[in-house]
């Protein structure tokens, strides 16, 4: 059911953030190059900061929707979870 779960635009995506930092018991992951990641997983990056998966592009690149609203493309070495 999560991976049919649409975010259509920014403002949709900054708003599914927005909640995902309102609640306490929501910890973000750390990022790492070697971890795998599913579409949806609330991720902090040591440079960029909080923000989620919104999308997995390929086998070991994700795109991630940051706490700026930029959407940024990150490769890793570990196999990316559809």
């Amino acid at each position: 059911m999560v991976n049919q779960y649409i975010l259509n635009n920014d403002v949709e995506k900054m708003a599914h953030l927005e909640s995902l930092l309102s609640i306490p018991s929501i910890n973000p992951r750390e990022y790492s190059k070697s971890e795998s990641y599913n579409r949806l997983d609330f991720i902090i990056h040591p440079e960029f900061g909080q923000g989620f998966v919104s999308e997995v592009l390929e086998r070991n690149t994700i795109k991630v929707f940051f706490q700026d609203g930029q959407e940024r493309v990150l490769g890793h070495r570990a196999l990316v979870l559809n």
